[in-house]
């Protein structure tokens, strides 16, 4: 899951979308190691997640999708 995360966020950096400077040099792809760590944390701390993990999967990979090609 975080190797996906990091991947997508990668993505759009190496097609040089968004015109990013060079000060962002991998902030999308911390915030998606922040986004997973929340999610796995979360995860773990709250049983009744364990029932609904495909809808929270799904939101959690739409998060990390958006907040990785957000311009900062």
């Amino acid at each position: 899951m975080l190797v996906v995360s990091i991947g997508l966020a990668r993505r759009g950096e190496s097609r040089g979308e968004g015109g990013r400077d060079d000060d962002d040099d991998g902030r999308s792809s911390i915030n998606s190691i922040v986004a997973m760590w929340l999610y796995l944390r979360t995860l773990h701390s709250t049983s009744t997640l364990y029932l609904l993990w495909p809808l929270w999967h799904w939101y959690m990979c739409m998060f990390s999708f958006f907040i990785s090609r957000h311009k900062w």
